[in-house]
C-alpha cells in the first residue's frame, strides 16, 4: 500500500483541540467498478454506470446497483443490483425479470436509484436485504426483497400481497422504510394491512411472519395498554433479531404525558427502555419529555442509546445510553465538553447517534463558553463511557486547507468498532469526504473540483461526489442498515467525474502507516519488541491494539517476525 493520493494532504498537523501530531495516515484507493466494464454471465454486456448505493461488509464484500449497456440493452431490462470485487461484477437482479415468491411482479424502476433500490443491506454473512420498487399491472409497488448467500431472491413480503402470519388471511397495503437486514439475509419490516394495523414483519425465504400490530395488547405497558401506534422511522435491529423501535400505547390509564415508549427486545420479549413521565436516570428530579424517533439506534451487545428531552427545575436535553432494561446518562447539556477545555455541550437533543459494538456514540453537539462564536460552535465527537474525545471542531483546518463549516446533525458519518469515522463536509464550497485512520489521524479522501488519483491508474477530475440519498440511511455496521466504511477501514464510494470520464466506484482502505514501530518512538527497534512481548497473546479487533504489529488482532509469533523484519526503520 501507498501513502495518501496526491490531492490528500492528511492532518498530520495538530488539530486545534489535539494534544500532539499524529502519522499521516496510509491510504489505498482501488477501483472496483467503472463504465465499459464486463459482466459476469452476461457476453457483450458492460457497465453504463458504476452506479450508486453502494454497501460494504466485513467481509469485503460490496454490493451496489448499476446500469448496463450492450446488445439488447433497453430501458425496460438495464438496470441491476450486484456483487463487486477486483475479479469481476456479479448481477443477483435486473429489472424487467420475475420477482420470485411475488406472482405477476417483475422489478423496476423509481427515483430513489437504478433499481428503485431503497435500504440496500448486505449483511455480514453475505445475505442481502432491501425493498425494490416492483412492477404490477402497469403499477409500481414496493417489495421487501431478501438474497441468501448463494444468490437465491425471494420477496419475502410486498404490496398487494398476503400478510404472512395474520388470520384471517389479509393484503398488505403499505410497506414502510426504513427497513432492516439481519443475520444472512433476515428482514426486518413495518407493513400496514387493513383492518389489522401496522405490524412489525421478521424473518427470511423459510420462515416469515407477523409479531404484533397496532391494537394488540402491549407487554411493555400497564395492563390493558395496547400498540396506538408502531414508529417505522425509529425501526432498528442487530444481527440476532432483537429489534428498537419508539411506540405510543393507549388504555391501561396513560395518557399524553406518559403514553410515549422505547421498546426493545426479541420481538415476542419486549421490554420498555424508556417512557415519557418517569424519572430520567442520573438527572436529579427531572422525567422524559419527548424523544426523538430517529435518534434510536442498538448494536450487537443488546445496547442501545437515544436522545431524550427531560424536564424538570431545568429543561434539558440528552443522550442515553445501557443495556435494554438499564439505561443511564450518557452526557447532558452543560457537561463539560470533552477534549474542549472551559466549554459546554448544548443541544444534545438534537444529536445524530451512531452506536458500534464496542458500546461507543459518534454523535454532533452543540458547544457553549468563552471565546465560542457562530463560526466554532459545533463538533463531532466519538467515544465511550468516560472516554469521549473530538474529532473536528467547526472553524478547525482541513486537512487539505479551508476550515470545517458548521458540523450538522443532519449530514452523513458513520464509524466502525476501531472508532475510525467517515463524514461529509463542504471544504470552501466544495463537497469532502473525511475519513479518520484507527490512530485519529484526519484525512480528506476526495473533494469536488479536486484531481483524484487511484493506486491502480486511474486518473479523472472529481466532479460530484454521490449523493447519499442512494443510502439515505446509511449507517454503522452491524446496524441492520446499509453501511459504507467496515471494521477493516475499508470504505466504498460513488464519484461523479467531470466531463465525458463517467463515473466510478472506488473502496477506500485507510490504515495507520508503520504499524511495526508500536511504542511510537519513530523507530523500529527493542522498545517494539517489548511491547509485543507485554502484550503477548493478547487478542484484539484487528489494528487496534499495542502490540499488534501485523495489524491481524493478535499478538504472537507474526508480530516479532514483523518487528524483525522492518529493524531500525524510521517512521514518520
Amino acid at each position: 500500500m501507498r501513502s495518501s493520493p496526491a490531492f490528500v494532504l492528511a492532518a498530520g498537523m495538530c488539530l486545534a483541540h489535539s494534544a500532539a501530531a499524529m502519522p499521516e495516515p496510509d491510504v489505498e484507493i482501488i477501483t472496483m467498478a467503472r463504465p465499459g466494464d464486463p459482466v459476469e454471465g452476461l457476453p457483450g454486456i458492460t457497465l453504463a454506470s458504476a452506479g450508486g448505493g453502494a454497501t460494504i461488509n466485513d467481509a469485503g464484500q460490496i454490493l451496489t446497483a448499476s446500469l448496463l449497456a450492450g446488445p439488447g440493452v433497453t430501458n425496460g431490462n438495464n438496470r441491476v443490483v450486484m456483487f463487486v470485487d477486483r475479479t469481476g461484477h456479479d448481477v443477483l437482479v435486473r429489472q424487467g425479470e420475475a420477482v420470485p415468491g411475488a406472482p405477476g411482479r417483475v422489478y423496476w424502476t423509481a427515483s430513489i436509484n437504478t433499481l428503485g433500490v431503497q435500504n440496500l443491506v448486505l449483511t455480514p454473512g453475505g445475505g442481502v436485504v432491501y425493498q425494490a420498487d416492483v412492477l404490477f399491472n402497469s403499477s409500481v409497488a414496493s417489495a421487501g426483497i431478501s438474497i441468501d448467500p448463494t444468490g437465491n431472491d425471494t420477496a419475502l413480503i410486498y404490496v398487494g400481497g398476503p400478510a404472512p402470519g395474520i388470520t384471517p388471511a389479509a393484503n398488505v397495503s403499505v410497506l414502510y422504510l426504513p427497513n432492516s437486514g439481519i443475520g444472512n439475509g433476515l428482514g426486518v419490516f413495518l407493513a400496514n394491512v387493513p383492518g389489522v394495523g401496522r405490524t412489525l414483519f421478521t424473518g427470511d425465504a423459510g420462515f416469515f411472519d407477523s409479531w404484533f400490530s397496532t391494537g394488540d395488547p402491549a407487554p411493555i405497558g400497564p395492563p390493558g395498554a395496547t400498540f396506538l401506534t408502531l414508529d417505522d422511522g425509529s425501526l432498528q435491529a442487530n444481527q440476532f433479531g432483537r429489534v428498537a423501535f419508539m411506540t405510543v400505547l393507549s388504555g391501561g390509564g396513560l395518557s399524553t404525558s406518559n403514553r410515549t415508549f422505547i421498546a426493545a427486545g426479541p420481538p415476542d420479549q419486549l421490554v420498555p427502555v424508556a417512557q415519557t413521565g418517569t424519572s430520567a436516570p442520573d438527572i436529579a428530579s427531572t422525567t422524559y419529555s419527548s424523544f426523538d424517533p430517529d435518534m434510536i439506534v442498538i448494536n450487537n451487545n443488546d445496547v442501545v442509546a437515544f436522545t431524550t428531552d427531560v424536564s424538570g427545575p431545568v429543561t434539558d436535553e440528552a443522550i442515553m445510553l445501557g443495556t435494554f432494561d438499564h439505561v443511564r446518562l450518557f452526557l447532558k447539556d452543560g457537561d463539560p465538553a470533552p477534549g474542549l477545555p472551559g466549554l459546554t455541550l448544548n443541544n444534545l437533543g438534537s444529536a445524530r447517534l451512531e452506536l458500534n459494538d464496542n458500546n461507543e456514540l459518534m454523535f454532533n453537539a452543540s458547544l457553549v463558553g468563552p471565546g465560542v462564536t457562530t463560526s466554532n460552535d459545533s463538533a463531532l465527537f466519538v467515544g465511550g463511557v468516560g472516554d469521549v474525545r473530538p474529532i473536528v471542531r467547526e472553524g478547525d483546518p482541513g486537512p487539505s486547507g479551508g476550515t470545517f463549516p458548521q458540523i450538522a446533525g443532519n449530514g452523513f458519518y458513520a464509524f466502525n468498532d476501531r472508532a475510525q469515522v467517515v463524514f461529509e463536509t463542504t471544504i470552501d464550497g466544495s463537497r469532502s469526504m473525511m475519513a479518520t485512520s484507527p490512530s485519529g489521524a484526519l484525512v480528506e479522501l476526495a473533494r469536488a473540483g479536486t484531481v483524484f488519483m487511484s493506486d491502480d491508474g486511474f486518473v479523472g477530475g472529481i466532479g460530484a461526489l454521490a449523493s447519499w440519498g442512494n443510502n439515505f440511511v446509511a449507517s454503522t455496521t452491524g446496524r441492520g442498515r446499509p453501511t459504507v466504511l467496515n471494521n477493516n477501514g475499508e470504505f466504498v464510494l460513488t464519484i461523479n467525474f467531470a466531463g465525458s470520464t463517467g463515473n466510478g466506484l472506488f473502496r477506500f482502505t485507510i490504515n495507520d502507516p508503520c504499524t511495526q514501530d508500536t511504542d511510537g518512538s519513530g523507530t523500529v527497534d527493542f522498545g517494539d519488541l517489548t511491547i509485543v512481548l507485554g502484550n503477548w497473546l493478547n487478542d484484539y479487533l484487528p489494528g487496534t491494539g499495542p502490540g499488534d504489529a501485523n495489524g491481524d488482532g493478535l499478538v504472537n509469533f507474526n508480530d516479532v517476525t514483523t518487528v524483525l523484519g522492518a529493524w531500525l526503520q524510521v517512521c514518520p
